[in-house]
């Protein structure tokens, strides 16, 4: 969205998430068009970015992706900004938790046959558009699908992904161990 955008274009609400770089909150907009509208805004420690050594990669990364991306099973990006301490990235608002917490608290610790089939079309969906926009997400796993209200499903972190530019294979490995295949993990 074009125009200036800072922090105090948003009342922050509660804490939903907290990760590495920093926490999530939701928040609602206060002013513009949008005003009224519920948001997730992903607060990044410039400190801790810096001090790691793929932080500042991972972040641009990610920026660039929900840029150039936009889609109803992708958690998008609505506006990024800055101040002295932090980067602030303003997304869509899941509030339904992430698939593995789903997973862990539903009955039976199952979801039935018609659920999973539910899930699993929207994460195809989503990974082909992903790919037909010359992206690897390289991150797929339960936490990183995120449910709306409505019960569907938006596909966050693209702070791994590749983007393959001028070539047609990837041969780096990224993501979380214990979700890679077999064969990557004992790539090293």
């Amino acid at each position: 969205r074009t125009g200036t955008v800072d922090l105090s274009h948003f009342k922050l609400e509660r804490v939903i998430g907290q990760g590495g770089f920093g926490k999530v909150q939701a928040s609602i907009k206060l002013t513009g068009e949008d005003a009224e509208k519920w948001y997730a805004i992903k607060a990044l420690s410039k400190a801790f970015i810096l001090s790691t050594s793929s932080g500042k990669d991972s972040v641009f990364t990610e920026l660039r992706a929900l840029t150039e991306l936009s889609y109803p099973f992708i958690c998008n990006s609505h506006y990024a900004f800055q101040d002295e301490f932090h980067l602030y990235l303003v997304l869509d608002l899941a509030l339904g938790g992430d698939l593995r917490f789903n997973l862990r608290h539903s009955p039976n610790t199952r979801f039935s046959e018609n659920r999973a089939r539910f899930y699993t079309a929207q994460i195809i969906l989503a990974l082909n558009f992903i790919h037909q926009h010359n992206y690897l997400h390289r991150d797929v796993k339960p936490d990183n699908m995120l449910l709306l209200s409505t019960g569907y499903i938006k596909l966050t972190d693209m702070g791994v992904s590749k983007k393959l530019e001028n070539i047609n294979k990837c041969y780096s490995a990224s993501g979380t161990h214990a979700y890679m295949a077999p064969e990557i993990y004992m790539r090293g």
